[in-house]
């Protein structure tokens, strides 16, 4: 049987040294002397904090913490740094897989179960001042960096966004929004067929109205934002253009109803609305 930590501490130590020349040691313990055989090696000591698994059987949703000590060289310090930037550059809120091994009741052996997760990172800090520690060779002055990671993850519950792209005449744009919602909004008109005294509603039309959040990119990183900022101050305006919205394997024309962009303090928000019926 494996637990999450065990597995996505082999993963962590892959994509540090993606970023590393220093040998990079992995470890639950640190009553041990890691940094006597080779004083050039990176020892990151993981631990994992209190986590909260769902209320609900069926439900494996669990949220934790893990706080990664680092140990080394007080003159690789820097360079530690450099690469935790890189790491979180490249992995913060990215969704990844991973597999554990997990023993099943009902069918009595391990089984195999793919989990869904995302790294959240908190930025790296030295903590404490520089001990002495001896290795085979010399003795090396050691700091200590902290790093925390907050993960959520799942087997069966659907965490992970759904991937939508907005078709602007036959141009895919992917939508990169941090909120959407769907609803379904039907209209219905009031009939009156017997009298004055009774009156029915008759169903209108069937209104699909999609709400896209944007977080605000520069200029040049989003071509979408780019497009729909250029519907304030351009003369090529998306209302006369064929638009089609894409999930998945599924594409539905639509209509564009609405665009907002705010700013408040020190953000800048799009929100997109578009409607089918």
């Amino acid at each position: 049987m494996q637990t999450f930590e065990q597995v996505y501490k082999e993963k962590l130590k892959k994509q540090l040294e993606q970023f590393l020349d220093n040998p990079i040691i992995v470890s639950s313990d640190i009553s041990y002397d890691p940094l006597i055989e080779d004083a050039n090696a990176i020892v990151a000591v993981i631990k994992t904090g209190i986590g909260q698994a769902s209320s609900r059987n069926d439900y494996d949703l669990i949220q934790t913490t893990f706080t990664v000590n680092f140990i080394l060289d007080a003159n690789n310090t820097q360079l530690l740094l450099g690469a935790l930037t890189s790491l979180i550059w490249n992995y913060n809120g990215k969704w990844d897989t991973l597999t554990l091994n997990v023993w099943n009741v009902l069918i009595d052996k391990l089984q195999e179960k793919p989990y869904i997760f995302k790294p959240v990172f908190t930025t790296p800090v030295p903590v404490g001042g520089i001990n002495k520690v001896k290795s085979a060779t010399k003795t090396i002055d050691a700091v200590n960096v902290m790093f925390n990671i907050s993960v959520s993850y799942s087997s069966n519950v659907d965490l992970k966004p759904d991937d939508f792209t907005l078709i602007i005449d036959d141009a895919p744009f992917p939508i990169r929004a941090v909120r959407y919602d769907m609803a379904s909004a039907p209209a219905y008109e009031p009939i009156n067929d017997l009298g004055e005294q009774f009156s029915t509603q008759e169903l209108f039309s069937e209104n699909i109205v999609f709400t896209f959040r944007l977080l605000k990119s520069l200029p040049g990183v989003d071509a979408l934002q780019d497009i729909l900022s250029d519907e304030f101050f351009g003369n090529d305006f998306l209302s006369g253009k064929d638009l089609k919205l894409k999930r998945g394997n599924k594409e539905v024309e639509v209509q564009l109803t609405s665009l907002q962009e705010i700013y408040e303090a020190g953000t800048k928000i799009m929100l997109l609305t578009l409607s089918r019926w």
